[in-house]
């Protein structure tokens, strides 16, 4: 055996696992949390928007994570938290801007956070993108920069953790049936609706499509993974 080959440590068997989910209260996020919790019986701790707040400093948040692992660190974090906004560059309001940005700022936090203590060796952590960060489309300049974001601070946070046995992978969804969905429908015209919907070659995808992506990064079969983004998007990445 080559002597120079990745030596790691394993992560505990599925059922053992100790995992923060972010945004647990959200569609997605909930559909995450019945998987690790209820589906592979992992230990799962979520938090919502009242309980840790990322427009705070990213060292204030920081430290409520690490409050919040206690005695024992997380073997793996999916960071879902985030919110929706579809507004013109000009009709954006400074205040929407600022909450468009949150879920960029709270990756900041949890990555700042996993660097001085939040995780365990190895941990995985999943970051939630977003196909808008890769297909502009009008009405999406403060939510699709808070995602491109996220996966170019993911690329950068995948070398500088590896060391430390911390992967950092990202998931960008394309259009799935959801709370977020339903939200987000109901500001566009009908024609725009029609395009969503017809997007994507397999068509639309459930929480679940996304949790199976989820699932995947955080166990033992992508241990050699890290610094990725996964498109789960029925297809839709590749049409011109």
């Amino acid at each position: 055996m080559d002597e120079t080959a990745l030596k790691s440590k394993r992560a505990p068997p599925i059922g053992q696992r100790r995992i923060l989910v972010t945004g647990a209260s959200g569609g997605l996020g909930q559909a995450v949390h019945a998987r690790l919790r209820w589906s592979l019986r992992d230990e799962v701790v979520g938090t919502s928007r009242e309980q840790v707040n990322f427009t705070a400093t990213p060292s204030d948040a920081a430290k409520w994570l690490l409050a919040a692992a206690g005695s024992r660190k997380f073997d793996g974090i999916v960071h879902c938290a985030g919110s929706e906004l579809i507004a013109s560059i000009g009709a954006t309001t400074d205040e929407q801007y600022a909450t468009a940005l949150e879920t960029l700022h709270g990756a900041f936090s949890i990555l700042r956070a996993a660097a001085t203590g939040l995780c365990a060796n190895p941990c995985s952590i999943v970051l939630i993108s977003s196909l808008a960060a890769h297909r502009p489309a009008r009405g999406m300049a403060a939510y699709a920069a808070a995602k491109a974001g996220i996966e170019s601070l993911a690329k950068v946070a995948a070398l500088e953790l590896a060391p430390h046995g911390i992967r950092v992978n990202c998931i960008a969804p394309g259009t799935f049936i959801g709370p977020m969905f339903d939200r987000v429908t109901k500001m566009l015209p009908v024609s725009i609706v029609a395009r969503m919907v017809n997007h994507s070659p397999l068509g639309l995808g459930t929480p679940q499509n996304v949790a199976d992506a989820v699932e995947f990064l955080l166990g033992e079969t992508s241990a050699w993974v890290t610094g990725t983004v996964f498109h789960i998007d029925g297809g839709a990445i590749a049409k011109p």
